[in-house]
């Protein structure tokens, strides 16, 4: 196949995923707003892969990532994962015990993996800045498939030390 035509399916692909997008986005959006602590604990509970994105209304980077859409199309590509997001302004305390610098920053929740820095040892990784689309659907996808991969490589090893 010739880059024209990776490239003209590649615009036919983002386009239905606006047009997805604008539809959705008039019935509602994919993504839940948290403000505080217990609502996260509920999102996290109801949902084993979440990406929590951690964002300052006055931060440019954060505006221009929100303008163009990107987390939202995300959300709307892997409707298998569940997506949320905190501002600065209403979740302050969450930043905080995040240890939140950076902005945007994306915290990504699977239930089953344990890491200490975190609220009840659910994160698994995070990734802070600016990136376009479809750059952050495929880095959510990674960050997911390369914990399910350690997950399955634990599961074997335990296992084999069982037998």
């Amino acid at each position: 196949m010739n880059i024209k035509k990776v490239l003209i399916s590649a615009a036919f692909g983002l386009l239905a995923i606006k047009a997805v997008s604008l539809l959705y986005g008039a019935t509602g959006s994919p993504i839940v707003n948290l403000k505080n602590a217990q609502e996260l604990d509920t999102f996290l509970k109801a949902n084993p892969l979440a990406v929590v994105e951690f964002h300052d209304l006055n931060c440019p980077v954060c505006q221009a990532f929100k303008r163009k859409g990107i987390y939202n199309e995300t959300a709307l590509a892997l409707p298998h994962i569940k997506f949320a997001m905190v501002s600065v302004q209403e979740g302050r305390g969450l930043h905080r015990e995040f240890k939140i610098q950076n902005y945007p920053t994306f915290l990504f929740f699977r239930k089953e993996k344990k890491v200490t820095i975190t609220n009840n040892g659910k994160t698994a990784d995070r990734y802070a800045g600016y990136v376009q689309n479809p750059m952050f659907t495929r880095k959510v996808t990674d960050i997911f498939a390369q914990t399910e991969l350690e997950a399955q490589k634990k599961q074997a090893d335990t296992n084999a030390e069982a037998e």
